[in-house]
């Protein structure tokens, strides 16, 4: 992972500004890759919160984007421990499907018009607390499919915002795994750089 340069974050700023996305909340800019999603040249972009001895990757809070080199955002994450008595209700369904498709139509309507509902459902995520003691980041995740066979999703969190979207997703029917890359998740990444196992299905083979 290399450094992460003031066009980086200038580029991330605006396209999470676009969406309509926060950028606040003490992250500070922890590494930048230059990869591919099914081939298409992608800039990842990782933040993470100040914390002593906190690797590049150490599997704790971070926030993380993907966009490709016409700026379009792909992927993005915000996973970051739960303040103390901020615990709510998840969103149900019908909640979760107008706040992701609200967001997605503000992103790109004509991309959101095209969108299925495939499933709603409660979604978790562990992250690395402070003391390395795994905490849970959940939300409600609304899986759509578009005509062109791909997938996106958006998770709504306790708090109602976004906590994570992905667009542009391969299904890798003969393996039952995700085939397209996983930027987001550090336990994937861990595995393709060889520093921790092959994580099971369905996450995407490295």
């Amino acid at each position: 992972m290399a450094a992460t340069t003031t066009s980086d974050v200038a580029r991330t700023g605006l396209a999470l500004s676009r969406a309509g996305l926060p950028f606040h909340g003490g992250w500070e800019a922890a590494g930048t890759r230059r990869e591919t999603h099914d081939g298409r040249p992608v800039t990842v972009v990782r933040f993470q919160q100040p914390a002593p001895q906190q690797s590049a990757l150490s599997g704790g809070p971070h926030l993380s984007v993907v966009l490709d080199d016409e700026d379009v955002l792909l992927g993005y994450t915000r996973l970051a421990v739960p303040a103390p008595g901020a615990e709510r209700e998840l969103p149900g369904e019908d909640e979760a499907r107008t706040a992701a498709f609200r967001f997605l139509t503000e992103l790109d309507p004509q991309y959101a018009a095209a969108l299925a509902v495939q499933w709603v459902a409660p979604h978790h995520e562990q992250i690395a607390g402070p003391g390395k003691e795994p905490v849970t980041v959940s939300g409600t995740k609304v899986k759509t499919r578009h005509p062109d066979g791909l997938y996106a999703w958006v998770v709504i969190g306790a708090d109602r915002t976004v906590l994570t979207f992905e667009r542009d997703i391969r299904w890798d029917s003969a393996a039952g795994r995700r085939g397209t890359e996983m930027w987001l998740h550090d336990r994937w990444i861990a595995a393709r750089e060889g520093t921790g196992a092959q994580p099971s299905a369905p996450y995407a083979l490295v």
